[in-house]
């Protein structure tokens, strides 16, 4: 499954990361401005970074969180990329751009998250929506 290791990507920007060559199979499912993520199955994803620095970082707060059901598993890492749960849904900006309103549901589960990430001691709770997974059943991951 390793052949991930062979897509280029590429940040001359500064911005959205690019994908410059993927020979594999795997789908490009987005990009942002730390990498570029790639579905390998149903059940995983692998996330390539340009940066091994951001690759670092999110591996570290993903280890902390491996107990927590509002983050996504890690199953494996290499210096600029991590492997971790696919959760198939749509980022909540995406989801919010027809909506008048946020259903309760959703409300609920962000202060969840929030006190979560308190638990956690994490220092930085400052989400983005494009981070954030509605899935099909409107539970946030």
């Amino acid at each position: 499954m390793n052949d991930f290791t062979l897509i280029k990507i590429s940040n001359p920007t500064g911005k959205i990361v690019e994908v410059v060559n993927n020979p594999t199979p795997y789908e490009h499912i987005g990009s942002g401005d730390e990498g570029a993520v790639f579905k390998l199955t149903d059940k995983k994803c692998v996330k390539i970074y340009p940066n091994v620095e951001h690759c670092r970082a999110e591996k570290e707060v993903l280890i902390e969180a491996q107990h927590s059901p509002l983050f996504p598993n890690l199953y494996d890492w290499g210096d600029n990329y991590i492997v971790i749960e696919y959760i198939n849904g749509i980022t909540l900006d995406k989801f919010l751009k027809n909506k008048n309103t946020i259903p309760f549901s959703l409300t609920k589960q962000f202060i969840d998250l929030y006190k979560e990430m308190e638990r956690l001691k994490f220092t930085d709770v400052n989400l983005h929506m494009k981070h954030l997974i509605v899935t099909k059943d409107t539970s946030v991951a």
